[in-house]
């Protein structure tokens, strides 16, 4: 009697084996005849849309699920190389250049041109300017105010007012010498060029021939 209750009870509160496992199978046989019923109502054009909605996402996670170190690797690389261009950028901005009618040493080129506008009243960049000098021709500027103040130790005031006075006409624009730098590694140099559009290819290849020469003697 005893044993025939507790099969009876184990009938009532034990489940067979797999029984479970058999029930998810056929809920998931429901709702994939559900999704099957509700799909059959969208136009292909939709199923479509859906399908690669679904690869898109599924993109997504396999991104989510790489390894942390191979994504972090990844990162590492973008910004190593972003910062290797600034610092490119940040190299040039930062040349310690010296000043065109003093010894003091500025920070950057740009810090010279602004001293030398400021304290001497020479603007070097609108002198080119206003005077149309070419890149050349802008070298020869920089180098003849070097020359004059370092070689033949002009006075700083009398310099200022000779550049100001000097036209595009003047001779030190023709005069191949003064290509050559009167500073080794002069940082101004490096902010001096122009977007030229040469008109003539005879006149480029005389400037780069006394360009090579003067860079050779």
């Amino acid at each position: 009697m005893e044993s025939e209750e507790k099969d009876e009870s184990d009938q009532k509160g034990i489940e067979p084996a797999g029984c479970k496992d058999r029930g998810r199978v056929d809920d998931a046989y429901e709702a994939a005849s559900r999704m099957k019923d509700e799909m059959s109502a969208y136009s292909p054009e939709v199923v479509a849309e859906l399908v690669n909605a679904r690869k898109v996402a599924e993109g997504a996670d396999d991104w989510q699920r790489e390894e942390p170190e191979e994504r972090r690797n990844t990162l590492d690389e973008d910004d190593q190389d972003q910062l290797e261009d600034n610092d490119d950028v940040s190299n040039e901005e930062d040349q310690p250049c010296l000043g065109l009618f003093d010894d003091v040493t500025d920070p950057s080129p740009a810090a010279c041109l602004r001293r030398s506008k400021n304290e001497y009243n020479v603007d070097i960049l609108q002198i080119a300017t206003e005077r149309n000098l070419d890149f050349y021709q802008r070298i020869r500027l920089v180098n003849y105010i070097r020359k004059r103040r370092i070689h033949d130790h002009v006075d700083a005031q009398v310099l200022a007012q000779e550049v100001n006075s000097i036209t595009d006409k003047d001779a030190i624009f023709n005069d191949e010498s003064l290509l050559t730098p009167i500073v080794d590694d002069d940082a101004l140099l490096t902010v001096l060029e122009a977007d030229e559009d040469w008109e003539d290819e005879e006149d480029e290849q005389v400037v780069a021939d006394a360009v090579r020469r003067a860079v050779l003697q």
